[in-house]
């Protein structure tokens, strides 16, 4: 699952996730290593060999690279195809949670 940061200069940075979780009210989530990010016309795919070297010292199952892989796929797949609309979606939505703090 992705966790969606963006950047004082307009950079997004997804970080795929094994799910969100609260632990005493506090969030948290369980990063699968597997980054991307929108930068300028560019989308990168960063990380895959930590992802790789956590499957291969056992920190995550076959299950979870996998799954991982498969939906970092989607994710770059949609952001190559829609990086504009994404990221004005993006910036309403931070916009609209600045107002509210």
């Amino acid at each position: 699952r992705p966790s969606v940061t963006l950047g004082e200069d307009k950079k997004i940075y997804i970080d795929m996730t094994n799910g969100n979780h609260t632990e005493e009210e506090n969030p948290y989530f369980e990063d699968m290593y597997l980054d991307y990010a929108i930068s300028g016309d560019r989308v990168l795919e960063l990380d895959k060999d930590e992802l790789e070297e956590a499957l291969r010292e056992d920190k995550i199952t076959k299950e979870q690279y996998e799954r991982t892989v498969a939906g970092g796929e989607k994710l770059y797949t949609y952001l190559k195809n829609n990086k504009d609309e994404f990221r004005e979606f993006i910036q309403r939505k931070f916009e609209e949670l600045r107002n509210e703090i």
